[in-house]
């Protein structure tokens, strides 16, 4: 016990050396640099000795420069063999930041595998997903992604299932909170829209005829409400769509009310981390943070 102790405290006074060392070694290498010119420079005819300034600028340049200089050139040496020490070899240190990588992509497939978990147990169990003949059904959950004014500027996708393996893919890493019912939800908190129509999609929801045309699943019903932290404040929005008319129209907000609640307090312990992945990827186009 007492040796751990005493190993700790060692640690920690190493450490604390190398948290200060970086001034030191600039100092040092200056005096050494300084030193080692004058040890081979001649400045008596320059400095005379009579004035009291002379004298000490004689004492302190002039005495004994090349000790001075070889003296600051091993407190230089010893401090690179301890950064060295502290810092291990180039080979060491890119096999830690390999093990690292391999830990985050570990972690992100966990997230990406617990979102698309959870959008798949509530979609089966209480949108009974799967029980039409053609699998028309897809769930999504959107993060928004916050500028440095705290203004949303646009939400991002984490999280998406359907029975059906061509609704799976997700397009585009960037939906605007301008656009479509997502849109609505982000204004109002709420949207349903049973009776989904090209006219609509261009003239209510401001999707452009290209838009629409590119769109992989033209749903007929769209349902989607947003996700709300403690504050009340919107940090995502979960989108229900179907290829049947009227889909649950009576039973759906109810059950998208439940299941936020549960998907919010997920989002804000990982917020951070997410966010951080969405600064990472600068593309527009392609596939969820993970």
């Amino acid at each position: 016990m007492r040796l751990t102790k005493i190993t700790q405290w060692f640690s920690f006074i190493f450490y604390k050396f190398l948290d200060t060392v970086g001034w030191a070694k600039i100092l040092i290498q200056g005096i050494s640099g300084i030193y080692g010119t004058f040890s081979a420079i001649d400045l008596s005819r320059v400095l005379s000795g009579e004035h009291p300034a002379e004298v000490f600028f004689h004492w302190v340049l002039l005495s004994h420069p090349l000790r001075i200089f070889i003296i600051a050139q091993v407190i230089l040496l010893f401090i690179a063999i301890t950064e060295k020490f502290a810092i291990g070899s180039y080979t060491k240190l890119k096999l830690e930041i390999k093990e690292k990588d391999d830990k985050l992509d570990i972690l992100n497939n966990n997230i990406k595998e617990l979102f698309e978990g959870l959008l798949m147990s509530f979609a089966n169990a209480e949108l009974a997903f799967g029980t039409q003949e053609q699998n028309q059904e897809r769930i999504s959950l959107y993060l928004a992604k916050r500028d440095t004014d705290n203004n949303i500027n646009y939400l991002y996708p984490i999280g998406r299932y359907s029975s059906n393996p061509n609704f799976r893919n997700v397009r585009r890493s960037r939906y605007s909170i301008d656009k479509g019912c997502i849109g609505e939800a982000y204004k109002n908190d709420y949207c349903y829209n049973g009776n989904v129509t090209e006219e609509e999609c261009i003239n209510l929801y401001s999707y452009s005829p290209e838009e629409y045309n590119s769109m992989r699943m033209k749903s007929k019903t769209i349902v989607a409400i947003s996700v709300k932290d403690k504050e009340n404040q919107i940090i995502g929005v979960l989108v229900a769509e179907s290829k049947e008319e009227n889909w649950q129209i009576t039973t759906i907000k109810r059950k998208l009310e439940k299941q936020v609640k549960y998907y919010a307090e997920i989002c804000i312990k990982l917020k951070d981390y997410i966010n951080s992945k969405v600064d990472s990827k600068s593309n527009i186009t392609g596939d969820m943070p993970w």
